[in-house]
């Protein structure tokens, strides 16, 4: 696959303890569309996935099929 023909994201996800003690660690992270430098602080998975959905659907390449599978 060429370049040209694929995004690229950078996720990192980390564990934030709650200051209640007992209680379990919330996660929060990051991603970034490299291409356009597009970055988003998320907490949950769906972020993640509007995410990718958002980017997409401005990409020149043809991800319609993805998109649709994304969308459900």
């Amino acid at each position: 696959m060429a370049e040209s023909e694929s995004e690229v994201f950078l996720l990192r996800i980390w564990a934030e303890p709650r200051e209640i003690g007992g209680q379990p660690s919330v996660y929060r992270g990051r991603i970034e569309h490299v291409r356009s430098s597009r970055s988003r602080y998320i907490r949950s998975l769906r972020q993640i996935m509007e995410f990718v959905d958002e980017c997409l659907a401005h990409s020149d390449l043809p991800f319609g099929a993805f998109q649709d599978e994304i969308d459900g």
